[in-house]
Formats: structure tokens, C-alpha cells, sequence
């Protein structure tokens, strides 16, 4: 790992960009971002907030895990859609549909790809069970009656 004078800096040779902030304004800027890289928009969830830009979202392929929670809580969907920067339809489709081979993740090497994470139950879930199997591999922990 290496640090970065700037946000910009950080973003500018990036493939994978990652934003877990507490930002109240974007962190990353569209124009900054290189044909080809993938964001994982993670941290505000609040609808006057966001950690990119509209411009990142307008040019990206955007995957939301609900789009339910997304368009309820996600300032990266709500701001844009209110400037009329994207429509509804921007959104590609969810997590699960990606997974399920229902949606297409990234179509070709150059496209922008957002994932805009509000976290979901499902998805905690599953992180668990993945902890527990990787303890129960190594000897970690202990099993607690009811």
C-alpha cells in the first residue's frame, strides 16, 4: 500500500477505487476516474451525502445490493436523480441479479463500474457464516449452547 498526497491522486491509476467515509460531499470525481475502474461506493448512506460525484455516477454502470434501500437512503442515486444528471433506469440491477447471472456486471474492459452499498442483511449474513467456517478451519472460537 501506498499513500496518496490526494483524493485525486489515489484515484487517478486506481482499478479498484473503494469509499468508506463519513464525507458529506464526494470524495471522488468522475473525471477522475480511468476507463475500466470499479468503485465500491460503501460509506454514507444518507440522502443529502455522497462519496462520488455525479458525474461518476453517470458514467458508470451502477449496481446497487436493494434498490429499494438505495433509492431511499443513497445521496449517490438521489442527488444526480434530482439534477437530472440519471434517471431511475441507470440502475442496472442488484447484487443478487448480478450473482444469479440475471444482470450483467461489467460488459466490456473499459466501463466504469459502482457498486453503491447500503449493506443488507443478506450480505451480513453471509459474511458471518463465511467467519465462522474460516475459525472452525483454524481452531478459533468456541460453539455456545442455546
Amino acid at each position: 500500500m501506498i499513500a496518496a498526497d490526494s483524493a485525486h491522486a489515489a484515484v487517478r491509476d486506481a482499478d479498484i477505487v473503494v469509499t468508506i467515509t463519513t464525507s458529506r460531499t464526494p470524495v471522488v470525481e468522475g473525471a477522475w476516474l480511468a476507463p475500466g475502474t470499479h468503485c465500491n461506493a460503501m460509506g454514507q448512506h444518507a440522502p443529502e451525502t455522497r462519496e462520488l460525484d455525479g458525474a461518476a455516477i453517470a458514467r458508470a454502470r451502477v449496481i446497487v445490493d436493494a434498490r429499494e434501500q438505495a433509492f431511499a437512503e443513497k445521496g449517490e442515486l438521489l442527488i444526480p436523480l434530482a439534477a437530472g444528471e440519471i434517471d431511475a433506469a441507470h440502475v442496472a440491477g442488484e447484487l443478487g441479479e448480478v450473482v444469479a447471472g440475471r444482470v450483467a456486471g461489467r460488459r466490456s474492459e473499459e466501463e466504469i463500474t459502482v457498486f453503491c452499498s447500503g449493506g443488507t442483511a443478506l450480505e451480513y449474513v453471509g459474511l458471518c457464516a463465511l467467519f465462522v467456517e474460516r475459525a472452525q478451519a483454524v481452531g478459533l472460537g468456541q460453539m455456545l449452547d442455546d
